[in-house]
């Protein structure tokens, strides 16, 4: 047990810090031989101070501590190694991509030390790559939407300079040749304008949770371009489940589709459209047939049909735009496009995902 001290206390030297303690400890043992209790040991004392627990106990705690150093030492230096250097790595590789003036692509780090730096490694690696290739995307869309502007503008001044310095002396025929010439060119860049601003909806476009008719996208489709005289037809469509899809958006496809088929193969060229579920890694999918019977698509042209400016009918009012806006509408909305082989014309498929509710 423990006791308080009572009574009168002496100073002590700080040798024997311990004295000064305001308690004792008390144990008390039995002396026992046979069943009999002869006598009790009573021992007390004061209880050990501070610097004396530190001093018996000075061989442990100094091993304790270099321990603890080691530890210390070898954890900053596994820091060093594995998040410190990396992570330095990585700061100049994005300072690197920010600074420099030509085409840099960060790589992954081939020692990134842990998992994580691992992860934010590839991850700016991937960035750096997306930004190349977008920044080249812009530098070669710009460079076209100059040459196609550049051409009827250039057009326009000439005439207007040819106009203004003989407009007097020109006859009513030529004045109203070069004026035709005018608005045809004027036209063209309405035109470019307005596949440009649709080019730039189709990529920032997002799947919406609306749904698309097949077969209303079809018809309606079908029905202006018959007005127009153009001959298509519409295969039957039975049990068809929806896309997911706004309507005016998938009857803006198969209009563009239609109407490259028109431009490429005339007005007297006939276009089927049809459609089928299909089922492809797991994914309920819908394919969309647009196939005309045009003069088709050349073995050198089939890998730049969906180039943004790429056409091959610019003398009959082809922007290069059309099937570009479609192959983004369609890769917005989770789909896939493909020119395939046909024995006659042109055939493309589109890969479209159907609403699994309304099965």
């Amino acid at each position: 047990m423990l006791r308080g001290r009572v009574g009168e206390r002496t100073d002590h030297p700080v040798q024997s810090i311990s004295r000064r303690s305001g308690i004792r400890v008390f144990v008390s043992m039995p002396v026992i031989e046979g069943d009999r209790v002869l006598g009790a040991v009573l021992l007390s004392r004061t209880p050990l101070g501070l610097s004396q627990a530190l001093n018996l106990n000075r061989n442990y705690l100094l091993g304790g501590g270099i321990v603890i150093l080691a530890v210390i030492f070898i954890v900053t230096a596994l820091t060093t190694l594995l998040v410190t250097r990396p992570v330095k790595a990585l700061i100049r590789q994005a300072e690197q991509v920010t600074e420099s003036n030509k085409a840099v692509v960060a790589e992954p780090l081939s020692n990134p030390g842990t998992y994580e730096v691992d992860l934010l490694s590839n991850a700016l690696a991937r960035m750096s790559a997306t930004l190349e290739k977008r920044a080249e995307y812009i530098r070669t869309f710009a460079s076209n939407v100059s040459h196609e502007f550049k051409t009827p503008l250039t057009s326009i001044r000439g005439t207007v300079e040819i106009l203004k310095d003989n407009f007097a002396e020109m006859s009513q025929e030529d004045r109203e040749r070069f004026l035709q010439i005018l608005e045809q060119d004027a036209d063209r860049l309405t035109r470019l304008v307005r596949r440009l601003l649709d080019l730039a909806r189709a990529e920032t476009a997002h799947p919406a949770s609306e749904e698309a008719h097949i077969a209303e996208a079809f018809n309606k489709v079908a029905g202006r371009f018959h007005r127009e005289g153009l001959d298509v037809t519409v295969d039957p469509l039975l049990d068809m489940p929806p896309v997911v899809m706004a309507p005016e958006v998938l009857e803006s496809i198969v209009s563009n589709l239609v109407d490259n088929s028109r431009q490429h193969g005339g007005s007297g060229v006939h276009v089927r459209l049809s459609a089928q579920p299909q089922t492809h890694e797991g994914r309920d999918l819908v394919e969309i047939s647009i196939q005309d019977d045009g003069p088709g698509v050349s073995a050198s042209d089939r890998n730049r049909i969906f180039s943004p400016f790429f056409t091959t009918a610019r003398k009959s009012g082809g922007t290069g735009l059309g099937l570009s806006i479609v192959q983004a509408l369609v890769v917005a909305h989770n789909g896939t496009i493909d020119l395939v082989e046909s024995p006659s014309g042109a055939r493309f498929r589109l890969l479209l995902p159907v609403d699994s509710h309304k099965r």
